[in-house]
This record gives structure tokens, sequence and C-alpha cells, in this order.
């Protein structure tokens, strides 16, 4: 490694200077030009730390060039990943920075003086550098750290700069990133890592005092939280203030009651040595009573014995002290076993009793049972918990593992009365902290033998008692329900009774009006068909007069009677398609497009006094029908209703997809087109809609009209295999409603009679 070794990314920064070797030409005196224009207005670089710090996220963001030099503070790994490219932390006069190396590998250390050249980035906590370019300029040295404590350390405000904290070196041991050290002061904790290996034989500083020196990060993993830590460049970085005893088993003996008192105020921020007689075994530690009181002490890591510790065995235990939930707690223990001796007698859980004293002892209390919880709810139990009440006090048994299933097979009726013994821990905020003031306690029991059933609950509970009364209310409730259930039933028996009675009547009256239009059709049909033959001989005849040579007033007479056979050909005709014999070639149809086509003749058809409104739906699917015949069909309904329109107004004609329905008679429809024709004329009662298919049937004026147009409408809309219905009310106007099959529908039509003799 030498002073003048460079690193680039594959691209240049646009302001990094060039020079052209050889003849100038024209192109290429104009490039120098154009970088020469580009770099006058390029903002200028940013050059120290602070400055780049100073920018809000957004304007970091924009990727602002940038020059800084400075010391390599941390150069390292610092995740436990493969293939991630190391940290690099640069401090200048004015600050700490952390550099984004992206693909760079440079070969350096801490205390390098180093240039780095690239642009601003927005960073997960602050600004950050991007490198594009890092050049060492030589050896330099690390400045001075600003000396902070680990409660300010831990706020992490300080990121990415060289600090200097104190602390007790609380564990160390070796992860896939390094050498971790767990500092604490007081209360405060921070890890420090440093980027060796067990090869390097670092000292063992566990309960030592030290002053260590690094860069203070956020950690960012996607598996874990952010978390602040202290990136410590070597070993040198550590530098122990107070070593640590070479016996830990020869430290004072202090008393639990003594830890409870003065541990939260980082009275003994190094281990500390008790002896006590094991109360219960955890799998993560053990609960240990002396005379003067309890405490729970965590395993160190890496250091759990591989065999358990038994109940009423006598220990040594050296462990850092804490507090959790108002009890002393030792982390990373140390054990030694002095043998089995007396095991300490459970005292009575006060109710009111100081707190203090009592966290953390071998304690029973006789409770009443109020409910049992069980967690999982579905599978074997993995913790139970009993929530009890001494005398309006709350009390919380709590059992974990094997000993858990084993006391949810118990049956423990609520109500019971119980004999627990645990250790004590009392609930946060219990008592309120009053004299007298009744205390909420939690008892952790080590085996399921902890529960004693003193007494069962009688069966005329008060609970009990409350559930008979809601009973027999319930079944009043429910009697006089099923009463109005019952009324109800008969209700809507006798609706059904006559809804269906009405019904027989409407089928039956369909039937006869069916049966009556049948046999109309069937008498018209006839006798147009024998009268069309008589027609047809005198019209064959009419016509060879005609031919033949006959005087003018001859020829009158016969064109006179030629046209009174055509008037009668025509209502022939009608006559037959209302009783369908006439021939019909039914094609797939637009609807609407044949109504578009129609709309011009219709509106001169009915005038200027009524107007003509349409309401066609859009992507309306083809019907399967004759044109000729629908429109026939079409026009008399619009002639009817200009015809039931004297004074004018608003005719509506209306296409859409009909959704499948039943008809009265049982058969049932698929999706068909409706056709709709609304007029506002004066409508008609019911009699007349009884009658309005009716051949030669008409409420018009004699001369008016010939009462076969609806009826010719019926036999053509019959004929197509559709259905109309016809819905009104005096002064309120009438709607006719066409249903005819969609195309490919597979919809029958009625049978074309054959062709007239």
């Amino acid at each position: 490694m030498h002073g003048g070794a460079a690193y680039n990314q594959p691209n240049l920064s646009p302001w990094q200077p060039f020079r052209i070797r050889g003849a100038f030409t024209p192109a290429a005196l104009a490039a120098l030009l154009l970088a020469a224009a580009s770099a006058a207005t390029a903002p200028a670089p940013l050059r120290t730390v602070a400055s780049i710090r100073r920018l809000l996220p957004a304007a970091a963001a924009r990727h602002l060039p940038a020059r800084i030099t400075g010391v390599v503070t941390y150069f390292g790994r610092s995740t436990g990943r493969e293939g991630v490219p190391p940290a690099l932390y640069l401090q200048d006069a004015t600050g700490g920075i952390f550099v984004d190396l992206q693909t760079l590998h440079p070969p350096l250390r801490a205390g390098d003086r180093v240039r780095v050249i690239g642009h601003t980035g927005a960073g997960d906590v602050a600004p950050i550098l991007v490198a594009r370019q890092v050049r060492l300029l030589g050896v330099g040295r690390l400045p001075a750290a600003q000396p902070e404590n680990l409660r300010q350390a831990e706020t992490g405000l300080d990121d990415a700069q060289w600090i200097l904290v104190r602390g007790v070196i609380q564990a160390q041991r070796f992860t896939p990133k390094g050498l971790r050290l767990t500092l604490k002061e007081n209360l405060a904790r921070l890890v420090a890592r440093l980027p060796i290996t067990p090869a390097d034989h670092p000292p063992v500083w566990v309960d030592a005092g030290v002053r260590v020196t690094g860069v203070l990060a956020h950690v960012m993993t996607p598996s874990h939280p952010a978390r602040v830590e202290l990136f410590v460049p070597s070993i040198a970085a550590v530098q122990v203030v107070q070593p640590a005893p070479a016996h830990p088993f020869h430290l004072p003996l202090q008393s639990i009651s003594a830890l409870l008192r003065y541990t939260a105020w980082g009275v003994f921020p190094h281990r500390v040595r008790v002896q006590g007689v094991v109360t219960a075994v955890g799998e993560s530690g053990f609960a240990l009573q002396d005379a003067t009181g309890g405490a729970w002490l965590q395993w160190a890591a890496g250091r759990i014995p591989a065999g358990r510790l038994r109940l009423g065995e006598r220990v040594t235990a050296v462990g850092f002290p804490s507090v959790s939930e108002g009890g002393v707690v030792l982390d990373d223990v140390l054990v030694q076993a002095l043998g089995l001796g007396p095991a300490p007698r459970p005292a009575r859980l006060p109710r009111t009793a100081a707190a203090q004293r009592v966290n953390g002892q071998l304690e029973f209390a006789v409770a009443r049972l109020r409910q049992v919880v069980i967690t999982p709810p579905e599978g074997p139990a993995q913790e139970i918990s009993l929530y009890l009440s001494r005398g309006g006090a709350p009390l919380q048994a709590v059992l974990y593992g094997s000993e858990a299933a084993r006391l949810a097979r118990r049956h423990l009726p609520p109500g019971s009365v119980l004999r627990l013994t645990g250790i004590a821990v009392p609930l946060p905020g219990s008592g309120g902290g009053l004299p007298g003031a009744a205390m909420a306690w939690r008892l952790w029991l080590r085996g399921s033998s902890d529960v004693v059933v003193l007494q069962a609950p009688s069966w005329w509970t008060a609970e009990r008692l409350h559930w008979l009364f809601f009973g027999l209310l319930l079944v009043a409730l429910l009697a006089l329900l099923w009463n109005l259930v019952l009324r109800r039933s008969l209700r809507q028996q006798a609706a059904t009774i006559l809804r269906q009675t009405g019904e027989r009547v409407e089928l039956e009256r369909q039937l006869q009006h069916a049966q009556r239009m049948e046999a109309l059709g069937r008498l018209a049909g006839g006798i147009a068909h024998d009268f069309n033959n008589l027609l047809t001989v005198v019209s064959g005849r009419t016509a060879m007069l005609l031919a033949t040579g006959c005087s003018d007033r001859e020829r009158a007479g016969l064109e006179a009677i030629q046209g009174a056979t055509d008037r009668a050909a025509a209502l022939t005709r009608q006559l037959l398609a209302y009783s369908r014999r006439q021939t019909f070639s039914p094609a797939p149809l637009d609807l609407n497009a044949m109504l578009a086509e129609f709309l011009p003749m219709l509106r001169a058809l009915v005038g200027d006094s009524i107007e003509l409104v349409t309401d066609l739906a859009p992507q309306l699917p083809l019907i399967f029908a004759d044109r000729g015949p629908l429109e026939q069909a079409v026009m008399n309904l619009v002639i009817n209703a200009r015809d039931a329109m004297p004074n004018g107004g608003p005719l509506r004609l209306a296409t859409f997809l009909a959704p499948p329905a039943e008809s009265p008679a049982g058969k049932h429809h698929g999706r068909r087109v409706c056709l709709q024709v609304t007029d506002s004329g004066a409508g008609m009662s019911e009699e007349v809609q009884q009658r309005i298919f009716e051949p030669f049937f008409t409420t018009k004026e004699p001369g008016r009209g010939t009462g076969l147009g609806l009826a010719l409408v019926y036999g053509i809309v019959e004929q197509s295999g559709g259905e109309i219905s016809v819905r009104s009310a005096l002064g309120h106007g009438s709607t006719f409603t066409i249903l005819l099959p969609l195309a490919g529908s597979g919809v029958p039509l009625a049978a074309a009679a054959a062709p007239n003799a």
C-alpha cells in the first residue's frame, strides 16, 4: 500500500479533471468546451462532514457532489452475512459519517488518511456519503474521541461519531461478526463489536471496568429491529481501568435484600455473590432465597450446567444484578453447588406486606379460584394460569411446561378454595403504594403438586343460582316466543292457503281465457281459410274479366270488386295470423336496429301531438323472430296507443334484457328480450283487459276499427314463441310488454300452418 493508491468506480465523476493527448481536432475541442461548460454549471462539491450531516433528507437524496478528506475510524464487517461490502466510517475535524462503498473494496484500516469523492445519500438515520473514488493519502492519526455515558450512547443520537464510553463488561462471546462485548453502566447497556476472531486470543474482560473507543452505529437487518452498537476498530481501543477479579467466588457475600434496595441506583455495577437455597428451577435459570429475600438468577450464555439444579440445593452464585418487575434478577450467573440443605419453609403471603421483603421468596396463599386459562387453548397445554381472589385482592398463579399439562388435566372448578405454593412477585402498581392497601400478587408455581384443593365449591353457588334464575327466565321467554312463532305460523299457513286459492282461481281464469282464445282462433282460422278460398275465386274471376275488353263503366265496377276483395284478403290474413296459421321465417334479429330503422315511419304515423320516446338497452342480445310480422305487431301497438291518446303526450318504446322468470303455469323460462310500449292515454278497466286480445273486440267508435289489431299482435307474438301482457289502469295509461326468445336459446316457435290451399 502506498500513499497515491486510488480506487474508482467504473464511471467518472462529472467534476473529475481530465486531459486530452494528441492533436486537437474540432470534435475534441468541442468536447473539451462542453465538459468545461458542464463543470462550470455543476454545484461545488461539499468538503466537510458537517456540511453533509446538516442536509435535510430530501436534499441529501439529490446526490449532491462531495469531496471529503478524513481519517478512517472503522473499516470492517457490520453484519454476519457473506457478500456484503465492509462498513467504512470516516471522520474529519467537523464530525463522522458512514461511507457507502458500493462495489469498492479498498484495503483500508483504522487510522488511514483518505480522500473520498462521491455524492450524498439520504441514509437510514442520517445523511451518508456514497463513494465513487477512494484515494489513500497515507497513515494518519485517529482523532480524539468524544466522551459519552452509556445512557446517552443508547439513544443513538451521535450516529457515526467517534466516541469514548465507560462501563463494566457483563458478557463476552464470539459471533460471525466478531467479538461481542456487552457493556453495562447502572441500568444502561450497549453492545460493542470488535472485528477479531478467537485466533487473535483476546483477554477475558468479563467484570472488568473498561474505557472503549469506537464508532456509534445503527445496525439495520431484515430479521431484527434497528439497534445501536459500538464498532470498535481493534483490541487497542479497549482500555482496562479496573481489572476483573481473579476468583469471582471470592467476592464478598451480599444479601438479596441489599441488592433489591440498592441495585436500581447503580451501587453494584460489577458482579455480586449471593448464597441461598434453590426454591424453583426453570429452563433459563432458577430462583434463589436467603434469609433476607428471594431473587431470580439467569444462566450465563454458554455456561448452562449439564445437570439441572435440585430443589432445596444450597448454592453460591455470582452474577450481575438488575431489577425486573420490582424484583432482583442476576444475569450471566455462575453457580457452585454446596449440597442439599434445609429448604426454606414457605411463609404465608401477606395482603399488604412490604413487597421488597417478600418479592421472589417461596410463599403460600389460600385463595378462591375464579378462572382457569390454558395456553394454547387447543393441543397440549404449555402454560396454565389460575386467577384467584384473596379477600378482594387479585392473585395469579402461573405454571409452565409439562407440569402445566398435568395440572390442566386436574378438575379445578371455579369457586374452589386452593392452597398454592410458589415464588411470589408483586404485580407492578398493585396496592397503589398506600399502607394497608390490598396487594396483587403473581405466584410462579414449581409443579402441579403446588396446588392443593382445600374445599370443593358448593353446588348451590351464587353463580349457579344466577344461572338457574336466568334459565327459568329463558324457559319463560322461549315459551312466549314459541307461542308467538306458532301464531305467526298459523297466520302464514292461512295466508298461504288464501294465496294458493287465489292462484288457483287465477290459473283457472287464465285457462278459460286461453281456451276461449284458442277456440276463437280455430273458429276465425277456419272461417278465414274457407273465406280466403272463396275470395281467391272472386279475385281470379275479376282479374279475368278485367283482362277482357269491357266498357269503362264495367271496368269501374270490376275494380271496385277487386278492391273489396283485397281488403277482405287483408282481414283474412289478420285472422290467419291470430289463429297462428300464417307461415313465418324466423331468423336472428337485432331488435334495437329494427326499431331504429322503423322509427321514422312510426314518428310519421303518430303525428306531431305525440312525443315518441325511446329507451333502448345497449348491447342487447339477438332475438329469433320474423322481422316482417314483428314490425306489423309494433306498428299495431303504436297505432293502438295513438288512438288512446287523442290529446297527445309521451309514447315510450323501451327494450331491455329480462331476467329468468317462471310463468303462472309453472313453466320456467330463461332470459328473454323485453319490448315495452307505454302510452299516457286514458287506460283500461279490468274487464276490458280480459278481452283486449279477442278478435273483433274493440272499444273504439263504430267505423274506427275492426278489432283485429291487438288480436293480430297476440297471434304474431305467440307464433314467434314469445309472450304478451298488458298492465293498465283508468287514467294512468297502458303498458304492453312483449317477451321474445333469444337467438339460439332453443325456445321452439309455434308450428306454422301449411300454405293456403
